[in-house]
């Protein structure tokens, strides 16, 4: 719920705080959400032994995602399309015949995906677009030629303004319409508490960070 919403921009600042019914409310729907999730892992579980009994899976690549996060009360948002980790973080599990099965923790998109499977199917690209194959990581865990950061962007509604971002390992920064910025040193603020934009220990880290950002918003 974020008690202290201070050094957000204004859309968070005019988002009234959290009571205990509202957390609970929350808390009721984040239960419900995995319980509705049973049904997908039961699909899932079909549709693998389908592949397997005709022969097929070790010919096949299963890959898993969604189409974006859901905040449950993080910073006192109960939507999507907000720049925190709770509406921008979603599963992508891939499942590639050969590859080792672990959790990875190199940054990388959904843009990667197309490249990913054209580079599987051996398919030729006939123009560049956006993302790289993750064909190397999968199968020798080789982060070469990994951005190591992600492009995020939203075009604004009433109630959040259109914000740009740049997320790495160890930074979230965001630019908003308004003017307003952000930056969440993710290493000791894993929730993206205290925004630390003006800090400056942080100025040399925003000003590369947000030349890396306008490089991605001109292209």
């Amino acid at each position: 719920g974020e008690a202290d919403g201070s050094d957000k921009p204004a859309w968070v600042r005019r988002l009234a705080p959290m009571g205990d019914a509202q957390r609970a409310l929350q808390r009721e729907h984040r239960r419900q959400s995995y319980a509705a999730l049973l049904a997908v892992d039961d699909a899932i579980h079909r549709i693998i032994n389908a592949v397997r009994a005709r022969g097929d899976l070790a010919e096949t690549v299963v890959v898993f995602t969604s189409d974006n996060g859901l905040a449950f009360g993080e910073h006192r948002w109960t939507k999507k399309s907000c720049p925190y980790e709770a509406c921008l973080g979603v599963p992508l599990m891939i499942r590639m015949p050969g590859a080792p099965h672990r959790t990875e923790r190199a940054i990388v998109s959904s843009v990667d995906i197309a490249p990913t499977i054209a580079d599987l199917s051996g398919a030729s690209i006939p123009t560049p677009f956006d993302g790289v194959s993750l064909v190397p990581l999968l199968s020798t865990a080789s982060r070469e030629g990994l951005p190591g950061e992600v492009f995020a962007e939203w075009v604004g509604d009433q109630a959040i303004p259109a914000w740009w971002e740049i997320r790495t390992r160890r930074f979230a920064y965001i630019e908003l319409g308004t003017g307003e910025r952000e930056l969440y040193a993710l290493r000791d603020d894993p929730y993206e508490l205290v925004n630390v934009v003006d800090a400056p220990a942080f100025e040399d880290d925003v000003l590369r960070l947000a030349a890396t950002l306008e490089a991605y918003r001109s292209a």
